[in-house]
């Protein structure tokens, strides 16, 4: 929606400078004393997870326990022995997403515990929201429930992780826990794999524009988002951004 799109980028970003705004991207930050750091990304974006295969020890280091992903949970009888230390073909299951296999071992290697919480599309071929939501929310929640004291990162598309634009009127999986109090945060993901007509709910805004401008297109960093300045995704707490693979025009 272009006139949303033009709205928001009046209320945000335009007259602040990035550069001044901009820090090393940190993980420990972004977590902080959250149980969940819910990153919403573009499935289409390989950079995302490059540069999450790139981060597996530094989110061990900070604490995390599980990394959730948007993969039917029949998968997990597969992932409990990656967990586990041995070997698995999980080939069938990623031969189209080599990039989230590469992601998921690096983060295996360091410990991390690997979880699809996903509907089984075979049980429910239909694909309703609300019950992929309510699925979703049920087995993140799960761990918290077996073990109180992790600390879980989970990696879903933009939807699931919003707390108010929902065209659907379906509470999102991270609307789900924070209704409940149980403490999230969630970080967006910019730049990378990113062709303006591929960019996630509202489409190219004055924020990708300023990144150009001020040069910063091919650097990584994050932005702390908590006054919801940055007009495309006033959702997300953190922005991190990666460096564009595609610029815009």
């Amino acid at each position: 929606d272009t006139s949303q799109t033009d709205t928001l980028a009046k209320q945000g970003i335009e007259n602040q400078e990035i550069s001044k705004k901009k820090t090393t991207v940190n993980y420990s930050q972004i977590l902080g004393n959250n149980s969940i750091v819910f990153a919403a990304e573009n499935h289409e974006n390989t950079a995302i997870r490059q540069h999450l295969r790139e981060q597996a020890g530094a989110l061990k280091n900070i604490g995390i326990t599980h990394f959730t992903l948007e993969f039917e949970s029949s998968l997990n009888d597969k992932l409990a022995l990656l967990n586990s230390g041995q070997e698995v073909d999980l080939s069938p299951e990623f031969k189209l997403f080599p990039d989230y296999e590469l992601m998921i071992r690096a983060m295996a290697r360091e410990g991390i515990k690997i979880v699809a919480v996903d509907i089984n599309y075979q049980d429910h071929p239909r694909r309703n929201r609300n019950g992929r939501e309510t699925e979703m929310f049920n087995n993140v929640a799960k761990i918290l429930t077996d073990e109180p004291r992790a600390k879980i990162f989970s990696l879903f598309g933009t939807f699931h992780t919003v707390t108010q634009f929902n065209p659907e009127q379906v509470p999102s999986v991270r609307k789900r826990f924070l209704d409940l109090k149980i403490p999230t945060t969630s970080v967006f993901f910019h730049g990378g794999d990113r062709a303006p007509d591929k960019s996630l709910i509202f489409g190219p805004t004055k924020f990708d524009k300023q990144i150009i401008t001020e040069g910063l297109d091919q650097q990584e960093f994050m932005l702390n988002n908590s006054d919801k300045s940055i007009p495309f995704d006033r959702e997300a707490d953190w922005v991190v951004h990666l460096p564009t693979r595609s610029v815009l025009k």
